[in-house]
């Protein structure tokens, strides 16, 4: 895997908070885009094994975003380009559940490394 800058990583955790947030609130009935009114996430134990599980999720779910934006940004079909994010979200979705972790679980890691550059130092050296 090539070397990735801390945005990008960022990023991509961002990304698959997106994914997650999308789907419950299409379940909801809210915009897709927006977060819940005023919710709090709590805080993630986060051990060792937690974070490379992290670690190894966030490297995987960034590798798929790089393949799958190239294709989406190629295409000129509206149809064609939905259904290779979402093809590219249930890759994101199992790429997660395969290292070990739930999607809300590495949502909230990812939330706490984009507000804590020492965690986000810490999860760079892991990948």
């Amino acid at each position: 895997m090539r070397i990735l800058s801390i945005q990008n990583l960022i990023a991509a955790a961002g990304l698959a908070l997106v994914v997650s947030s999308g789907a419950n609130a299409q379940q909801q009935g809210q915009p897709q885009g927006q977060p819940p009114p005023a919710q709090q996430q709590p805080q993630v134990e986060l051990d060792e094994q937690t974070l490379s599980q992290f670690a190894n999720a966030l490297g995987s779910v960034t590798e798929i975003q790089v393949e799958y934006s190239e294709s989406i940004g190629a295409t000129q079909d509206p149809e064609e380009a939905q259904e290779l994010q979402q093809e590219a979200q249930t890759k994101m979705v199992e790429a997660v559940e395969e290292a070990g972790l739930d999607v809300q679980t590495y949502n909230m890691i990812a939330q706490q490394m984009s507000a804590d550059p020492e965690l986000q130092q810490r999860i760079q050296e892991m990948l």
